[in-house]
């Protein structure tokens, strides 16, 4: 791939994540709830990335009491 198609490409990579910033993002986290804490922890630390759009379902929560 050449340089201008590099740049091109990043271009409109760039335009579109510009787009849905502002977009609703539904993230489904099935994994183990140490590890659904620290990515969400890990995301809401990420300055770069937009807070407010973000949703999250998180499968697996389970309470070992009754």
């Amino acid at each position: 791939m050449s340089k201008a198609m590099k740049v091109l490409r990043n271009f409109v990579l760039m335009q579109y994540f510009i787009a849905i910033r502002w977009s609703h993002k539904y993230v489904v986290l099935d994994c183990p709830t140490e590890m659904a804490k620290e990515i969400v922890v890990s995301h809401v630390r990420d300055v770069a990335l937009g807070k407010r759009t973000y949703h999250y379902l998180l499968s697996g929560l389970v309470s070992a009491a009754p």
